[in-house]
């Protein structure tokens, strides 16, 4: 099994790992060639400090978007409760109210 390896004196793992996501490289066969050609692909390293600095807001932006979409999925599911309680009080209301117009007529 060959497994690619990243110098870490030269390439913070995280950094590597976001950078090869961004690869734009037909892997959607899985063969057992794709390590091979995948491996010789070159990619531009910044210096050590500007990769902690990228991985540090890459972070920083997946854990703004994983509170964006809890706060989205805590709404929505309001809104959801929301909307089964106001058809709730209408179907309660409109039963309420069926029967007094009924007698208005026939009075």
């Amino acid at each position: 099994m060959k497994i690619l390896t990243a110098d870490e004196r030269l390439v913070l793992p995280k950094f590597i790992y976001y950078r090869m996501q961004i690869i734009e490289y037909d892997h959607s066969t899985h063969k057992r060639y794709w390590i091979q050609q995948y491996s010789k692909i070159e990619v531009d390293v910044p210096p050590i400090d500007e990769q902690r600095r990228i991985v540090s807001r890459i972070e920083e932006l997946f854990s703004e978007l994983d509170n964006s979409v809890s706060t989205l999925q805590k709404t929505m599911a309001s809104d959801v409760k929301m909307d089964v309680l106001l058809m709730s009080i209408r179907k309660r209301c409109s039963r309420r109210s069926a029967p007094t117009s009924a007698m208005s007529l026939t009075s």
